[in-house]
């Protein structure tokens, strides 16, 4: 069975809407309250990072925004997007856009759609009453009629988190930086496969108000603070489409990484406003500065619960238990001998967790020197 792509507007940059592969519906999770908000605390003794996940577009009814993350904004000495929205009002960077998203003359779109998706393309374009897109790239087009799909039900980039800060941040002269180029960016999702780009056409055209119904989902995740039914969904997407999820997000992540872990060096308190989807999973940012040795915690502040030990059962040489752990998180295994010396249980001694139990086979040294095990939850 041919697998569907359908465009989502989280975790990517400011202009754009696109798919990183199928979608399949979102667990009941999605529509969990929380306590907590999208939003992280980095600390490196009294320097701070603010991680604000952001959403592209976003309706009027999403507004009023969350109080902590005024009270970020109000701390931070400077403000990170991915790119610096003043870029965007550079006449260059349209110019940009349209060269990279055009075909050349001798060539249109066309010539690289199957026959009933430029079919259906053509009846789309026709009953919205939009204009011939057939001198533009899959890419583009993916992104336009996302775009205007997504406007039917209000979204709207002038409402994106990136611009309400951006917006304040004039207001009240902090310094606003951007952790890469627009034209990075435009290279970045011109370049993906463009099998890809047509497969995600394709499924578009099949039933395009799916995209507002996925989008919604997801944006009642963000507005509760689930980042863990934001996890799922990306889980998905890194699974039918592991090329574009890396070159979008893991790609990408790494290249902010140094970045934000030299504005952890610095006084300055920085809030940092990006993409929700580049916070969360084993290769997101927050674990990945967890990994690193920073205390990462989300907003308002909760106790951290460690890993419980549900039953356990000796087989012969090693010890099995099973723990009772928080997806979406890492955790240390150790062991100790009769000096009670915490020592890694193994050379990959971390575990990021995608499952709320996990098995452990713990073996047991034939001199008994090593005696007592613990996972424990990273910072």
């Amino acid at each position: 069975m041919k697998q569907e792509h359908h465009s989502v507007c989280i975790g990517l940059c400011v202009l754009f809407v696109v798919a990183l592969g199928s979608f399949a519906p979102l667990q009941s999770s999605a529509a969990v309250q929380t306590e907590q908000e999208y939003i992280w605390e980095v600390r490196n003794g009294s320097n701070v990072v603010f991680l604000l996940g952001s959403i592209h577009l976003l309706r009027p009814q999403d507004y009023p925004l969350p109080k902590v993350f005024y009270q970020a904004f109000q701390q931070a000495d400077r403000i990170f997007f991915e790119v610096d929205p003043k870029e965007f009002e550079d006449p260059a960077t349209s110019d940009y856009i349209i060269q990279k998203a055009l075909y050349p003359f001798f060539d249109n779109l066309g010539n690289h759609l199957p026959q009933d998706t430029y079919a259906a393309l053509s009846n789309y374009t026709f009953n919205n009453r939009l204009s011939n897109l057939d001198s533009f790239k899959p890419w583009y087009v993916n992104m336009a009629l996302g775009n205007f799909e997504l406007g039917k039900s209000g979204y709207t980039n002038i409402l994106a988190v990136d611009q309400h800060f951006y917006d304040r941040s004039l207001q009240e002269r902090k310094t606003v930086k951007g952790l890469e180029t627009t034209q990075f960016q435009i290279d970045l999702f011109a370049s993906l496969a463009e099998s890809n780009q047509v497969a995600t056409l394709t499924a578009f055209l099949q039933n395009p108000e799916q995209v507002r119904t996925d989008t919604s989902a997801l944006v009642e995740a963000w507005k509760s603070g689930n980042a863990e039914a934001v996890r799922l969904y990306e889980e998905q997407q890194r699974a039918l489409d592991p090329e574009s999820y890396n070159r979008v997000l893991v790609e990408r992540n790494e290249l902010w990484l140094p970045q934000i872990i030299t504005m952890l060096q610095e006084t300055n308190v920085t809030l940092v406003v990006v993409g929700a989807s580049h916070f969360i999973g084993e290769k997101g940012l927050v674990n990945l500065l967890r990994m690193r040795g920073y205390e990462v915690e989300q907003l308002p502040k909760l106790p951290v619960s460690q890993p419980q030990v549900i039953s356990l059962q000796k087989n012969g040489s090693s010890l099995t238990f099973t723990w009772k752990i928080k997806p979406g998180r890492s955790y240390l295994m150790q062991t100790a001998g009769k000096n009670w010396t915490w020592i890694p249980s193994s050379p990959l001694s971390s575990l990021f967790a995608t499952n709320e139990f996990y098995i452990w086979e713990a073996p047991i040294s034939a001199d008994l020197s090593c005696e007592f095990f613990r996972m424990k939850t990273m910072p």
